[in-house]
C-alpha cells in the first residue's frame, strides 16, 4: 500500500492502522465495560424498604455485587462472593468466577442471609450460613404476577393464561385469540414480534385483569424474506402475511380493551371503538396507557385518533356492565399529539390521590407541561407546571405531601436546555422545590425507559428504579458530554447521603479528547441550536482535519447525548459512535437541529418552507460554518455525513447543501415516511393530507454531487429495504454516479462489517488516505443485530407459543 498525503500530515498504513484499533476500542465500550464502568447505577430495591443492591463494575473485566442500607448510610459487599462462587461451582459442577459472578435477578432475605438468583438458565437458592448452593422453582420472567402474589398472568396459542402459584394448576382465561387477533399481545406497528409478558395490568384486588385484543386481520401486509438463510438453499419468507400498515392504509394494527375476572372467569368488552397504534413500543399498559380505579371496578385508557386532529382521549371504562366515558378530550391541531416529549421515555398521564384525579401532560401553551383533572368528569382542575421551559420526567407521587418528583429542563436560561435537573412540584399550588441541579444531564434510571430497554441487552435491570419504594431517597447519575459520570444517594430533599460510584474511564484510548457540549444559531440566525463536537485522539489545533456531521435529526425522540457514556436513551450508542468515529481522524458535529424533540413545540415544528428537505440541514450548515469560523482545523473543504444508522443524515446533506457537503454514507436510511409505518407517517409528515406536497431525499437525486454509499440491511423490519431501492432507482435514473452495500441479513442496526465498511469509505473518500485492508472489526453493535435476528425469529413462527416453566 501507499501513503496519501492529507493536510494533516501523511497518514501511512501504520497510522491508520492505530487509528482503527482506537475506534474499536471505543466502539467496543457499546453495551460493555471495556472503555468505562459504572457510567450509570442501576439500583435495585429490596422489598418496599430503602436498602438496594446494584452492580459494581470493572473496566475490562469483572464485577462485585454492593449492598446499599440508605437509612444507615453504609455501602458493603452484598455478600461473600467467594463463597457463592465455590458453592454454585460445587453445585452445577463448572467453573465459577468469583469476580464475575454470572448471575442475575437477585433476591434478598436476611437473618439469616439467603439470596435467590438465576444462573446457568436455572434458579438458585444460597444459603449464607451453610455456604451452599440448591436449584429452587424458576419464575418464569414472562409470568404477570397479580399483586397478593398468588397467581401469574401469561401468554400461551395468542391467549391469556392463569397459573396458581401455589399448585401450579394452569387454565384458560380466553380461547379464540389467533396470531391476528391475539390477546395481551404487545402493539408496535413495527412487524416486529413482541412475546414475552403480556400487555395488562391486574387490580388492586387481584380479582381483574385489564388488557387488550390485538386485531391486524385487515391490515396490509409487508413480506419478510430472507435470501440469505442459514445452510444456504432458496430464499426463506420469514413471514409472508407479516400486518405493515403504511400511512393512509384503510386499517392500521388496532386493539380492543376489554377486561377479565380472573375468579369466574367472566369478560366484558369496553364499549369503545378500536384503539389505533400509536407510538408505545414498550408496551401499552405496561407503558402506562391505562389503569385501575382504586376499587378495582372503573379503568382507564387512552386512545389518540389517526387524522390531522391529533386528538388524544382518556376514556373511563366501567368493567362491570362495559359502558365507556370520555374523561378529557383535546386536539392538537398542529402538531401530533405526545403524551411526553419524548417517545423513549414513559408516558406522563397517571391516577393521583387515591384514583380520583388524573395526572395529564400537554404541550397546549406551547411546552410540554403537567395539568391536574377531576377522574370523574374530567374538568381541569389546575396546571401543575407552567413557563416557558419543559417537563422531562415523571418519577414518584408522594400522596402525603401532595408532591411530585419531576425533571425539568431549561428553567434556567443560562444552562443547557437538554440539561435535566429534579424537583418536587406541588400538585396543588404548582410551588417547584429544586432539590439537584446544575451544569449537567441528571439521570434518574427507570427500567420502563428506553435506556433501561438498551441496557437490558448487556446486564440486569429487571425492576430497577432510580426513586425508593417509600419515596425516601433518590439515586442519580450525574454527567456531563465532557465530564466522567458520578452517582449520587440522595434523600427527598436534595442532602447527599454518600457517593455512590466515579465513573472508571482508564479504558480510553490514549490521546482522548473528551467531547465539547457546544452552541450557535441555527439557519434562521436567532434560534440557539446545541450539540456535541468530538475531536480525534491527539488532537493538535495547528493542524486541519476533515469534518464529518452525524446529526441524526429524529423527530419522535431524542438520541442526542446530554451525557457522557450510556447516560443517554440509546444506552451511550451516539456517544460511542461519535467518539470512534473522531478516532479515525475526523472532527465529529451531532447538531441538534430545529425539528427534534424535547424542545418547546415551535421548535419541534418548525419547517424551513425555503428549503424542501427541512431545517436540520439549514440548521447544520449554519453551525458548521460558526464552529469553523473559530476554529480554523476544521477543514470546511472536507465535510462529509453520516455514519450513524436509520437517519437520512448524510441524503439531507449531499442533497441538500451539495455546495458543502462532499461525501455521506447512509444505513437503513428512514427517509421516504410514505414508506413507514402509518403512525409514524400520519404523526409526524402529516400524511396522507399532505401527500400531494410530500417530497423525499429521492425527489432530489438529480443534486447529488459528492460520493455517496447508500447501505441497507435487507432484514430490516422497520426502515424496508424498499426505501434504498427507491432511492437508487432515483439515483441511476437522474444518471448519478453513486455506491451502494446491500447486506441479505443485516436487519435493524449496523452490523460491524457494515460499520467497518462505513469506516473505509469516509477514510478514503473524506480522510484521503487508505484504510487497512479487510479489517475484521468486533463491536457490541452485533448485540443489537443478534437482538433484532431474533425477533424476526419470532415473528417466523407460526405458533409463538409461550410455554409456562413447570
Amino acid at each position: 500500500m501507499t501513503t496519501i498525503p492529507n493536510h494533516d500530515g501523511r497518514v501511512g498504513d501504520d497510522e491508520m492502522m492505530r487509528r482503527y484499533h482506537r475506534a474499536e476500542q471505543l466502539q467496543q465500550g457499546l453495551f460493555s465495560q471495556k472503555v468505562a464502568a459504572n457510567t450509570t447505577l442501576v439500583p435495585h430495591w429490596i422489598g418496599t424498604s430503602d436498602v438496594f443492591w446494584y452492580t459494581r463494575e470493572f473496566v475490562g473485566h469483572g464485577k462485585e455485587f454492593r449492598l446499599v442500607d440508605a437509612a444507615r448510610r453504609t455501602n458493603t459487599l452484598a455478600f461473600d462472593h467467594e463463597a457463592l462462587a465455590a458453592a454454585l461451582q460445587a453445585a452445577k459442577g463448572v467453573q465459577v468466577e468469583a469476580d464475575d459472578l454470572p448471575i442475575t435477578a437477585l433476591a434478598f432475605t436476611f437473618e439469616p442471609l439467603t439470596i435467590c438468583f438465576e444462573a446457568f438458565g436455572d434458579r438458585w437458592w444460597f444459603d449464607a450460613a451453610a455456604n451452599s448452593c440448591t436449584l429452587t422453582d424458576r419464575r418464569d420472567p414472562n409470568w404477570l404476577v397479580s399483586p397478593d402474589g398468588q397467581r401469574a398472568l401469561f401468554l400461551r396459542d395468542h391467549n391469556l393464561w392463569l397459573r396458581d402459584l401455589a399448585t401450579g394448576n394452569e387454565r384458560p382465561l380466553t380461547s379464540d385469540g389467533v396470531a391476528n387477533n391475539a390477546y395481551g399481545t404487545t402493539p408496535t406497528a413495527w412487524g416486529v414480534a413482541q412475546g414475552g409478558l403480556p400487555d395488562a395490568v391486574w387490580s388492586p384486588d387481584s380479582r381483574h385483569v385489564l388488557t387488550l385484543r390485538m386485531d391486524t386481520r385487515q391490515v396490509e401486509t409487508a413480506p419478510l424474506v430472507q435470501f440469505a438463510p442459514p445452510g444456504g438453499g432458496r430464499p426463506r419468507i420469514l413471514q409472508s402475511d407479516r400486518p405493515f400498515a403504511l400511512p393512509g392504509d384503510r386499517h392500521i394494527d388496532a386493539f380492543g380493551i376489554l377486561a377479565i375476572n380472573t375468579v369466574d372467569g367472566t369478560r366484558r368488552d369496553a364499549d369503545h371503538p378500536a384503539v389505533p397504534v400509536y407510538r408505545n413500543a414498550l408496551g401499552y399498559f405496561r407503558h402506562g396507557h391505562g389503569w385501575w380505579s382504586a376499587d378495582s371496578r372503573r379503568a382507564f385508557f387512552i386512545d389518540i385518533e389517526r387524522g390531522g386532529d391529533h386528538r388524544a382521549r382518556l376514556v373511563a371504562f366501567d368493567t362491570v356492565n362495559g359502558a365507556t366515558k370520555t374523561i378529557i378530550d383535546e386536539a392538537s391541531p398542529d402538531v401530533c399529539f405526545k403524551l411526553r416529549l419524548d417517545s423513549r421515555v414513559p408516558i406522563h398521564a397517571r391516577a393521583l390521590g387515591g384514583h380520583a384525579e388524573v395526572l395529564w401532560f400537554s404541550e397546549r401553551s406551547g411546552w410540554g407541561h403537567l395539568y391536574r383533572h377531576d377522574a370523574v368528569d374530567g374538568r381541569l382542575l389546575n396546571a401543575v407546571t407552567s413557563g416557558d421551559w419543559l417537563v422531562r420526567d415523571v418519577h414518584y407521587f408522594d400522596d402525603a405531601r401532595r408532591a411530585l418528583l419531576i425533571q425539568t429542563a431549561g428553567r434556567d436560561k443560562s444552562r443547557n436546555p437538554y440539561y435535566r435537573d429534579l424537583s418536587w412540584v406541588n400538585v396543588d399550588t404548582g410551588d417547584i422545590q429544586t432539590i439537584l441541579s446544575g451544569d449537567h444531564d441528571h439521570v434518574v434510571f427507570d427500567c420502563a425507559t428506553e435506556l433501561g430497554a438498551n441496557l437490558g441487552l448487556s446486564r440486569d435491570v429487571s425492576g430497577a428504579k432510580g426513586v425508593s419504594p417509600t419515596g425516601r431517597y433518590i439515586v442519580s447519575t450525574r454527567s456531563r458530554v465532557d465530564t466522567p459520570p458520578q452517582s449520587l444517594l440522595l434523600t427527598a430533599d436534595g442532602q447527599i447521603v454518600m457517593g455512590l460510584e466515579q465513573a472508571d474511564v482508564s479504558g480510553l484510548p490514549d490521546g482522548w479528547h473528551w467531547p465539547e457540549p457546544i452552541s450557535a444559531k441555527g439557519g434562521d440566525g436567532v434560534t440557539d441550536v446545541h450539540g456535541v463536537v468530538y475531536r480525534p485522539p491527539h488532537y493538535d489545533r495547528s493542524k486541519t482535519y476533515p469534518v464529518l456531521d452525524m446529526s441524526m435529526g429524529l423527530q419522535e425522540g431524542g438520541p442526542f447525548p446530554a451525557g457522557s457514556f450510556t447516560n443517554n436513551a440509546l444506552a451511550g450508542l451516539p456517544y460511542f459512535t461519535g467518539a470512534s468515529l473522531a478516532a479515525l481522524g475526523f472532527i465529529v458535529v451531532d447538531i441538534y437541529t430545529r425539528g427534534t424533540s424535547n424542545r418547546d413545540r415551535a421548535f419541534y415544528r418548525h419547517r424551513d418552507v425555503e428549503s424542501p428537505l427541512g431545517a436540520a440541514v439549514a440548521d447544520r450548515v449554519a453551525v458548521l460554518k460558526a464552529l469553523a469560523a473559530s476554529d480554523p482545523s476544521m477543514d470546511m473543504d472536507r465535510v462529509g455525513a453520516g455514519g450513524v444508522v436509520s437517519t437520512s443524515t448524510a441524503l439531507t446533506a449531499l442533497l441538500g447543501a451539495p455546495e458543502l457537503y462532499k461525501v455521506g454514507v447512509t444505513n437503513g436510511a428512514a427517509f421516504d415516511m410514505r414508506l413507514a409505518p402509518a403512525f409514524v407517517g400520519e404523526a409526524y409528515a402529516d400524511l396522507p393530507a399532505a401527500q400531494p406536497e410530500y417530497t423525499t431525499a429521492a425527489d432530489f437525486a438529480d443534486r447529488l454531487r459528492g460520493k455517496l454509499l447508500v447501505m441497507h440491511g435487507m432484514m430490516n423490519p422497520t426502515a424496508s429495504v424498499a426505501m434504498a431501492f427507491q432511492l437508487i432507482d432515483a439515483l441511476q435514473k437522474a444518471n448519478r454516479t453513486f455506491d451502494m452495500l446491500v447486506l441479505p441479513n443485516d436487519g435493524y442496526g449496523m452490523s460491524s462489517y457494515a460499520l467497518r465498511r462505513c469506516w473505509d469509505y469516509l477514510t478514503e473518500h473524506l480522510l484521503g488516505a487508505t484504510p487497512p485492508a479487510d479489517y475484521c472489526l468486533t463491536t457490541g453493535m452485533d448485540l443489537i443485530a443478534e437482538h433484532f435476528a431474533k425477533k424476526a425469529e419470532e415473528v417466523s413462527r407460526p405458533d409463538n407459543r409461550q410455554a409456562s416453566h413447570d
